[in-house]
């Protein structure tokens, strides 16, 4: 294919045609390098003439702005868009005009799906704040100092060998008394507690959901209340397990992960066993309201990764899952949610009490009056075979992956292994 084709093909699909350097040059993306991701993006590397569907399967707002998208095709259509909150609207549009959605939509995830006849085309709607949230005290320009730390690096007398959400309290407290305006944190996104060694903060399994590995367990209620869960805690063997995890000079994350979900599966029942009204239960279940199907499918990938692991330590991720598996809407995946409902509502409950605890930290450092409190580092991408490709791999470029041109320090460049959106 001619370069002139492969330039005006790449432009459409939003490759970029240079970058400037690390010697402050600007660098020409090779033609190779388009093509390649031209064909990890799933197009041609002729430029497209003529759109094939009404409307693309993605595409991309800023919050306030009005959501109107060119639609292709003949005839008229039925749109139904979903709203992430679970809100729905309806009406009718006509090809080759402009629907423009009434109202403003809120920042999130939604899906606005066209039916004409039998057919049917869907487009994820995403819409995003114009901005990074900045804290007042920013915005007047203050001057402000605080500690930055890797969560899993803190150990304390009664953490269980990684740094937890209880340490974390502490350290907020102990910075706030002493003047500090934040705590910095490493990504706290959630990875793979069937897979504890892929323990990479920036290699998430989600970056909507936490690492249920930072729980404080001792300040579960039910893990203090449960005869079974102390009965357990007081064998010696459970406490050189403990000490093993403890005296270990770096994070022994097998251990630690296998101490914790044992001690909350023991917890679990009586959690269950909450009535209706009971305060917690209602917390837990707003919580699993608030977060809609993105939250159910994360539990349902923890749930199902477990199961499989069981019997298979292999099976890191869903690209590596028997074929039923591999798409998170699957007739096979919803048969285990159904068959397998508690163990899935065993990590609803485990997300549950991270955001609890987590939450109570940021409370603290309000009533300790810290001006901006916490702040949570991003990851840049999420991993291959974690729960967001698994539940939206139309998302994902997942045959291409981010990183960073050569530069002094990577003469070669790097890798980093994360998957990325597809932009549209």
């Amino acid at each position: 294919m001619d370069r002139k084709r492969i330039d005006q093909a790449a432009a459409q699909a939003g490759i970029a045609a240079d970058y400037i350097n690390a010697h402050g040059k600007q660098q020409a993306i090779a033609q190779d390098t388009k093509r390649k991701l031209l064909e990890a993006m799933g197009r041609t590397a002729a430029p497209l003439e003529a759109a094939v569907t009404p409307l693309p399967a993605v595409k991309v707002f800023y919050q306030g702005a009005p959501v109107a998208l060119p639609l292709a095709g003949s005839g008229e259509y039925l749109w139904t868009l979903l709203r992430e909150d679970g809100g729905r609207q309806q009406g009718r549009a006509g090809a080759r005009k402009t629907l423009t959605l009434p109202g403003e939509l809120p920042a999130g995830y939604h899906q606005l799906t066209l039916t004409q006849d039998e057919r049917q085309w869907q487009c994820r709607l995403i819409v995003a704040p114009k901005r990074c949230f900045e804290p007042d005290a920013l915005l007047t320009g203050q001057k402000l100092w605080g500690a930055c730390v890797q969560l899993y690096t803190l150990r304390s007398d009664r953490n269980w060998g990684i740094g937890d959400f209880g340490d974390l309290r502490q350290m907020v407290e102990q910075v706030g008394e002493r003047g500090g305006a934040f705590v910095g944190l490493n990504p706290i996104h959630a990875l793979y507690p069937a897979n504890p060694e892929s323990a990479s903060p920036y290699s998430p399994s989600s970056r909507r959901w936490l690492n249920v590995v930072y729980i404080d367990v001792n300040a579960v209620e039910e893990f203090q209340s449960s005869d079974a869960a102390q009965k357990w805690w007081l064998k010696p063997a459970t406490q050189k397990q403990l000490t093993k995890a403890r005296s270990s000079e770096r994070v022994d994350y097998s251990t630690v992960t296998q101490l914790k979900l044992a001690a909350l599966k023991l917890a679990f029942p009586l959690f269950q066993g909450r009535k209706a009204g009971d305060e917690q239960r209602q917390a837990f279940e707003q919580l699993v309201a608030d977060g809609g199907d993105s939250l159910y499918q994360q539990a349902a990938f923890d749930a199902l990764h477990a199961h499989l692991a069981a019997a298979d330590g292999s099976l890191w991720g869903w690209p590596a899952w028997p074929e039923q598996y591999r798409q998170g809407d699957s007739a096979a995946v919803k048969q285990f949610c159904r068959q397998q409902q508690d163990s899935v509502t065993f990590y609803l409950w485990l997300q549950w009490l991270a955001a609890s605890q987590f939450a109570d930290c940021f409370r603290r450092s309000q009533q300790q009056q810290m001006p901006i409190g916490l702040y949570r580092d991003l990851a840049v991408g999420v991993a291959e075979g974690g729960s967001e490709t698994w539940c939206e791999p139309d998302l994902y470029c997942l045959k291409a992956s981010v990183g960073a041109p050569p530069d002094i320090l990577g003469p070669l460049g790097q890798n980093w292994g994360c998957r990325r959106w597809i932009r549209t």
